[in-house]
């Protein structure tokens, strides 16, 4: 595997939730969503009612975040560590 795939591959999590958290806050105010305190109101674009993606992108991906977190950072880390490793071991010496 090509180490620029390894460095993709650890973030892939942290960049998944990440963007369907963002993702999910342009769409609530591109389509100008409204919330009752704690409950969203119906908001539907093309006649598909998309307040069930918001709640998952907006409420659960929030809590997601920091457990994808400390998986994707300490596994890039990592990923780090090994290519430095195969960098020295590669090094002739002298």
């Amino acid at each position: 595997m090509k180490w620029i795939t390894r460095y993709i591959t650890s973030l892939l999590p942290l960049s998944f939730i990440g963007g369907g958290i963002l993702l999910s806050e342009w769409v609530f105010k591109t389509l100008e969503c409204t919330t009752n305190g704690k409950e969203f109101s119906p908001c539907f674009a093309l006649d598909f009612n998309v307040t069930s993606v918001l709640v998952i992108g907006m409420y659960w991906f929030t809590y997601l975040l920091p457990v994808v977190w400390f998986i994707s950072i300490p596994w890039f880390v990592y990923v780090i560590i090994c290519h430095v490793e195969y960098i020295l071991k590669q090094r002739p010496r002298t």
